[in-house]
C-alpha cells in the first residue's frame, strides 16, 4: 500500500503541470469560448483518468509489450470516441452502444462538446440540432465527470489489487488471514449455538440455519490465530523490484 501510494503521490507534480502547458498553446490556437481554468480542469481530469490506464497498463502487461497495448488502447477509445462514428449512430445496436460507452474518450469529447456549447446557447442560440446530430446530451455536463472519475477509481482498483498478486508472500498473507477470520466467525457461531436460550438472546430457530463445527474440526485455537495476525502485523513486503521481461 506505502508503494502504491508513494507512486501515486511522486506523480501529483507532472499531472498538474502537463495539462497546463498543453491547456497554454492549445487554447491561444483554438481560441474556445469557455474559460481557460474551465478548460484547464478538464484536461486535468483527463489526465488522471488516462494516467491510472497507464498504471493499469504496466501492472497486467509485460514492459515489452506495454507501450504497444497502450497506444492500441488509446487509438481504439479514440475510434469510439463518439465523433464518426457519432453516438447516435452507435446507439442503434446494444453491443455497439456498450462498445462506445465503454470509451472514456467518448466521455471526455461530450464533456468538451458540451462545455463549449453551453455558451452559445448563453448567446441565445440554437443549439439542440447541434448536440442532437452527435447525439450529446446536456446532461453530460453532469453526468460526464462522474464516470470518468469512476474509470479512474476502477483502474486505480485493479492496480492495486494486480500489484499484490505479484507478490506470492503476499498472496499467501491473504489466504492466511482469511483463513484465520473464517475460523475465529465459525467458533463464535459454534459458541451461540452452544448457549442457553435467554429471554432476549438472539437464537437460531432451526437446526439447518447454521453449519455447526464438528467435534476435532479446524484444530486450531484462538491462541494460534492471535498468533498468526500478530505475524501479520510485522510483515513486510518485498521491495518492488523491476521486471526484468
Amino acid at each position: 500500500m506505502s508503494y502504491f501510494l508513494g507512486k501515486l503521490t511522486g506523480e501529483i507534480p507532472s499531472l498538474l503541470i502537463y495539462p497546463l502547458v498543453f491547456v497554454t498553446f492549445w487554447y491561444i490556437l483554438v481560441n474556445p469560448e469557455a474559460e481557460f481554468y474551465t478548460y484547464y480542469g478538464l484536461f486535468l481530469l483527463f489526465e488522471i483518468v488516462f494516467s491510472s490506464l497507464g498504471y493499469f497498463i504496466s501492472v497486467f502487461v509485460q514492459r515489452t509489450h506495454a507501450e504497444f497495448v497502450g497506444v492500441m488502447y488509446i487509438i481504439l477509445c479514440a475510434l469510439l470516441g463518439g465523433v464518426q462514428p457519432t453516438v447516435r449512430t452507435m446507439s442503434k445496436e446494444w453491443y455497439t452502444l456498450v462498445l462506445v460507452c465503454s470509451s472514456p474518450v467518448r466521455w471526455a469529447v461530450e464533456l468538451m462538446y458540451t462545455v463549449e456549447i453551453r455558451k452559445y446557447q448563453e448567446s441565445n442560440q440554437n443549439v439542440a440540432t447541434a448536440l442532437e446530430n452527435y447525439g450529446f446530451s446536456y446532461k453530460a455536463y453532469y453526468i460526464s465527470p462522474i464516470i470518468l472519475i469512476a474509470i479512474t477509481i476502477i483502474f486505480l482498483v485493479l492496480s492495486f489489487v494486480g500489484l499484490v498478486m505479484r507478490d506470492p508472500q503476499a498472496v499467501e498473507r491473504i489466504k492466511t488471514l482469511t483463513r484465520v477470520y473464517i475460523r475465529k466467525g465459525k467458533r463464535k457461531l459454534k459458541k451461540l449455538k452452544s448457549e442457553r436460550k435467554k429471554p432476549g438472546d438472539y437464537v437460531f430457530q432451526q437446526e439447518s440455519e447454521i453449519q455447526v463445527l464438528e467435534d476435532g474440526e479446524e484444530s486450531e485455537s484462538d491462541e494460534d490465530d492471535e498468533l498468526l495476525l500478530q505475524q501479520d502485523e510485522v510483515y513486510q513486503p518485498p521491495s518492488m523490484q523491476q521486471d526484468q521481461q
